[in-house]
């Protein structure tokens, strides 16, 4: 789908408590839910499509997802995915790995301001 109003009629569907990729993300899941976390509930918590999803997804928007914040690590997950993409060639054998490596850059970029380069694996990534 590249139109975004067309997008944005398929998000409005999902209601009050859209799903998200992170409530498939079972290891983080069972080890919160195992230790009684404060993160989960029986909605599935911060990784579920409850009331403490919502509260929780609203704190996180505030500061992570402003366009102001967003101007400050947008250019750094450009980057990174401009990088992966000349890395994924030599990586065509292990896409999971790929991927894995991927998620780190962009993770580091947004959270860190760090651009490791791990997913091109000809950039030299280690110091």
């Amino acid at each position: 789908m590249t139109d975004a109003n067309e997008f944005m009629k398929v998000l409005r569907q999902e209601g009050q408590y859209p799903h998200g990729a992170i409530s498939n993300v079972w290891p983080p899941i069972m080890y919160l839910d195992s230790i009684d976390s404060a993160l989960m509930d029986k909605d599935g918590g911060f990784f579920g499509r409850g009331l403490l999803w919502k509260r929780q997804r609203k704190f996180l928007q505030t500061d992570l997802l402003s366009p102001t914040a967003a101007n400050g690590y947008v250019p750094g997950m450009v980057q990174a995915a401009r990088e992966a993409s000349k890395g994924l060639v030599h990586c065509s054998s292990e896409v999971s790995s790929f991927m894995a490596r991927c998620s780190f850059d962009l993770f580091s970029s947004v959270m860190f301001g760090e651009l490791t380069k791990v997913a091109n694996p000809k950039s030299n990534p280690d110091p």
